[in-house]
């Protein structure tokens, strides 16, 4: 009897210490960042956001901000194979759109995608000319874990 008390408090101790180590590799873990770019720039009709990627993001979501954007239908698409999902969904009171790329593979993201936004409907005379310069925010990448790898310069 002795001897089984022995073991299982062995076992004990061991699964303590196993537990003690994994939890602080997992507090000092930090994600990994992926070497990317993102930037937008404004053009008749639209937007073109362009993407340069180091071959580690899977998906990606960012705001374009833009004092022009109040209203209206926007259509968005990609360089981008079918396995991939483009999509943007409008904030007419905040003034944004929110974009989506993934695929539902968790396929990665080729480098050199150009994602473009058109005006389909409504809005600022045809949208012909754009007031304010457009800009990003609330980027976030992630890659094919599902674990953010946004570089600290485009956070």
């Amino acid at each position: 009897m002795f001897k089984q008390l022995s073991i299982a408090a062995a076992a004990l101790l061991l699964a303590g210490a196993v537990f003690a180590q994994a939890k602080g590799l997992a507090d000092s873990y930090t994600e990994p960042e992926a070497t990317a770019d993102l930037w937008v720039e404004a053009g008749k009709g639209g937007y073109s956001v362009e993407f340069i990627n180091d071959g580690a993001v899977a998906g990606m979501q960012f705001d374009i901000k833009d004092a022009s954007i109040q209203e209206g239908g926007f259509t968005c698409s990609g360089t981008l194979s079918s396995a991939f999902q483009t999509s943007c969904v409008l904030n007419a009171e905040q003034g944004y759109l929110r974009v989506l790329v993934f695929s539902m593979d968790a396929s990665i993201i080729p480098d050199a995608t150009v994602v473009s936004v058109r005006r389909t409907s409504g809005g600022a005379a045809s949208f012909k000319a754009i007031q304010a310069r457009p800009s990003l925010n609330g980027v976030v990448l992630s890659d094919n874990q599902g674990r953010n790898v946004t570089p600290d310069h485009l956070d």
